[in-house]
C-alpha cells in the first residue's frame, strides 16, 4: 500500500486541510482478529467538536467500544455483507453474533456526535470464496 502512495493509517490519525480550510482528522485502527487495534495510540488529542472527524475501522463490531471518542462518521467493511443470502433462511446464523450485528449499510448511534456508521459489503469473498444474493459495492463518498 505504501508503495503505490497510500497512507496507511494504522492506529495513526492524519489531519487534512480541506479545499474549504476547514480542518478534518481521519483515523485508522489497526485489524482486530489479525492486528492489534489501539484507540488510545490513534485519537490524536486535536481532534474536537468543530473538526468533521472520520473514523476508519476494519471490523465494524468495534464502533460499539469507540462512542465515547468524537467522531462523525466511521467506514467500515469486513463483513462482505454477509456474502450469502438464501431467501426464507436465516443465514446470519453462520456469522458469530458480533460480525453479525453490523452486516451492511448505514447505521445510526444517539450518542454526542451522532455518529454514523457506513458498512460496506466489499467486492471480495472470505472464508467460502461464492457470493450469493449479496452485491458487490463500490461506494464513493465525497468530502468538501
Amino acid at each position: 500500500m505504501n508503495e503505490s502512495g497510500f497512507t496507511v493509517l494504522m492506529n495513526e490519525s492524519q489531519r487534512i486541510e480541506l479545499n474549504s480550510n476547514e480542518i478534518m482528522y481521519i483515523t485508522g485502527l489497526d485489524d482486530d482478529l489479525l492486528g492489534n487495534p489501539s484507540i488510545e495510540d490513534a485519537f490524536d488529542k486535536h481532534i474536537n467538536q468543530s473538526n468533521f472527524n472520520l473514523l476508519l475501522i476494519h471490523e465494524p463490531y468495534l464502533i460499539d467500544n469507540l462512542l465515547e471518542y468524537p467522531y462523525d462518521l466511521a467506514l467500515s467493511g469486513h463483513t462482505h455483507g454477509g456474502q450469502i443470502d438464501f431467501p426464507f433462511i436465516d443465514t446470519s446464523l453462520l456469522l458469530s453474533p458480533s460480525e453479525n450485528k453490523y452486516l451492511m449499510g448505514t447505521y445510526n448511534f444517539d450518542n454526542l456526535r451522532q455518529t454514523t456508521l457506513y458498512v460496506n459489503s466489499g467486492l471480495g469473498t472470505s472464508r467460502l470464496p461464492l457470493r450469493f444474493l449479496v452485491p458487490p459495492e463500490i461506494t464513493v463518498f465525497t468530502l468538501d
